[in-house]
């Protein structure tokens, strides 16, 4: 009886145990499956999808660009392989050794590798090589078959191709390595012209076969829209040859050429050098993206001269006929004015010290121009050259010149679609009002202010800007908003979005005097300082103007700025350049 009872302590004692022991290994399972189930759901559940699912990225087409005709200026490619990766199925524990195995496939730095891979860990679609070899590839499949390469994709490679070259390079701009607009058109319609990626996923079994009847997942991937440009490819192709011929002979700085439908403002051709390639942004400096035609000011010189005659006109002081009193060199309170070397000839007086306000638009003398600013500014033609508070004071005409040059838009945005605040377009400067007409510095408006504006100095002007108030001539005094995206199209057709010509302004020139000043435009190419832009049998109108690069506060000798501006047919313009 001793002996049976000593025997029940340990008996109960050892089942207490395996009880206890079975309670902590059920609460244990219980643990697990909850953190299995619960605190490591995620990750576990991305394991699972991983594994049982086979994922394809089905690439859409970025949108196109086209000229107004239809010729392709920007399109989407598809062409070898490029590798991608879901960053989001990197582990974090795991990112580093991660990285490493690939950049030793890749021939890539393995910690910028790691850093790409962390600072893009959310990416689900984020590039790591655009150009990968048949021997790369190879690595990298065995990579994935051994389950060491989570997220890794293969995609055709996709390369945006310019096929007009560098023609209006900053116009169209560029797509980065991330399909992303960089610059251009690319950039400011990036909203229309990416896409959107569709997807498939078909479920696999443990050997990464399609299962029969299996769950499967399809989105369709959506293209791009397009953008259609007022662009004429092949007057782009005559500007860019225009201004390659220009460098060759005469290496400038930088230049310009910009050609517009005068009737509607459509831009039919914009070149800017130094240019780039689309295809090679990365090589570009960054200088090369400006579109210098609307970021660029500049003093024109005398292409302001027949603005300030048109001013002259419609305010009745002056006709195309009208005698000037004329002198080469003529003082201003001190200053000199003068037509140089280049003085209205003999031959072509009127009459004795007499020329017509027309000879000296053709000729562009800077002594008409000063004497025909001059009598704006005092509301009344002069008598003669003979210029001081005496003869100018009081000002009957006080701000008319100011008046007149801001209706013809200086000072002033274009409105270009490209410009905005993104796209860097500069309004120029004007004078400040005060200047003409503060009557405690006449002799200052009448020596500086006055001869300066005739002469195109003093204030500054884009080349854009600048051809378009010139164009107000063509167009019987209205100003018309230059733009160059016509409209933006689904690929189904549907139209998006669409520009009409629209009018900017008015110059404040009548379509009268418009009309007189176009046919002195037209004798300026003829019998003038345009002469080399004639064509025989075909009426053309323009002007030239050449004016000093200001340096240092004031003005050199071997730095200038040259341009041209004008517009054919002369009787009725349909192109302005």
């Amino acid at each position: 009886m001793a002996t049976s009872k000593g025997w029940q302590f340990p008996v109960r004692a050892r089942i207490a145990l395996m009880y206890a022991a079975l309670a902590v290994l059920l609460f244990g399972a219980l643990g697990r499956t909850f953190a299995l189930s619960v605190v490591d759901y995620d990750e576990y559940n991305s394991l699972r999808l991983r594994n049982s699912r086979n994922n394809t990225t089905i690439l859409h087409e970025r949108g196109r660009i086209f000229d107004r005709n239809g010729s392709v200026l920007a399109q989407t490619v598809f062409s070898g392989t490029s590798l991608y990766i879901n960053a989001r199925m990197v582990r974090d524990d795991e990112r580093l050794s991660y990285a490493t195995n690939l950049a030793a496939i890749l021939g890539t730095d393995a910690r910028a590798l790691y850093e790409r891979l962390y600072t893009r860990r959310n990416n689900a679609g984020l590039p790591l090589a655009w150009y990968l070899t048949s021997e790369q590839i190879i690595a990298l499949r065995e990579l994935m078959e051994q389950g060491k390469a989570p997220g890794l994709e293969f995609r055709q490679r996709v390369e945006r191709i310019y096929p007009h070259g560098g023609d209006a390079a900053q116009v169209l701009g560029f797509v980065n390595r991330d399909d992303e607009g960089g610059a251009g058109i690319e950039r400011i319609y990036d909203d229309y012209l990416k896409g959107k990626d569709g997807h498939q996923s078909v479920q696999v079994d443990a050997m990464r076969r399609a299962i029969p009847n299996g769950e499967e997942e399809y989105t369709p991937p959506e293209d791009g829209a397009d953008v259609h440009l007022t662009l004429d490819a092949t007057i782009q192709g005559f500007a860019e040859e225009a201004l390659r011929h220009l460098v060759e002979d005469w290496a400038p700085e930088w230049c310009v050429a910009v050609i517009l439908e005068s009737n509607t403002g459509r831009i039919l051709a914009l070149a800017n050098y130094p240019t780039f390639e689309p295809e090679r942004f990365f090589e570009a400096k960054q200088d090369m993206l400006k579109i210098r035609a609307i970021t660029d000011p500049f003093e024109p010189g005398s292409v302001f001269k027949p603005l300030i005659l048109c001013g002259g006109i419609e305010n009745d002081l002056f006709t195309p006929d009208t005698l000037i009193p004329y002198k080469p060199t003529v003082s201003v309170l001190g200053r000199v004015v003068t037509d140089g070397a280049h003085p209205i000839m003999a031959k072509d007086h009127a009459s004795s010290g007499l020329v017509t306000a027309t000879m000296g638009i053709t000729k562009s003398s800077n002594t008409c121009a000063n004497f025909v600013a001059q009598s704006i500014f005092a509301g009344k033609r002069l008598g003669g050259h003979e210029y001081g508070p005496a003869n100018v004071v009081p000002y009957e005409g006080a701000g008319r010149l100011d008046v007149m040059l801001r209706s013809f838009g200086f000072g002033q945005y274009t409105g270009f679609d490209l410009g905005g605040t993104s796209g860097g377009e500069s309004r120029g400067t004007l004078p400040d009002l005060a200047e003409w007409t503060k009557s405690t510095k006449p002799n200052y408006a009448i020596r500086n202010v006055v001869p300066s504006i005739a002469q195109g100095y003093q204030v500054q002007v884009t080349a854009l800007q600048m051809l378009c108030c010139f164009n107000a001539i063509a167009t019987g005094g209205v100003r018309m908003k230059p733009f160059v995206v016509d409209k933006v199209s689904a690929r189904d057709g549907r139209v998006l979005f669409e520009q009409l010509p629209q009018v900017a302004g008015h110059s404040g020139i009548s379509p009268e005097t418009a009309a007189q000043m176009r046919e002195m435009l037209e004798n300026v190419v003829d019998d003038g300082t345009g002469q080399k832009a004639h064509i025989e049998g075909y009426r053309l109108a323009g002007k030239t103007g050449t004016a000093t690069i200001s340096t240092n506060g004031g003005y050199g000798e071997n730095a200038n700025t040259c341009s041209f501006v004008g517009f054919a047919p002369a009787n009725d313009p349909r192109i302005s350049a």
